[in-house]
């Protein structure tokens, strides 16, 4: 588990989106450090809308 990933949570969320809206919670409230990334573990994502993210928040998304 890489250092960034335990200082965001304590266990994995299920979706892309889900991982982001974390990051917006926490850049909204003061305790997000920058720079910001998600995790991604090897798999198949299907998505059935298409992800939103905000312009004011780059993210890395990598595999894991």
């Amino acid at each position: 588990m890489t250092e960034l990933h335990v200082a965001l949570t304590d266990a994995p969320y299920s979706t892309i989106q889900d991982a982001y809206d974390a990051l917006v919670a926490q850049k909204t409230n003061g305790t997000l450090t920058m720079p910001a990334g998600i995790n991604v573990h090897g798999g198949v994502y299907r998505i059935a809308k298409p992800l939103l993210f905000q312009e004011d928040l780059p993210v890395e998304i990598k595999a894991f």
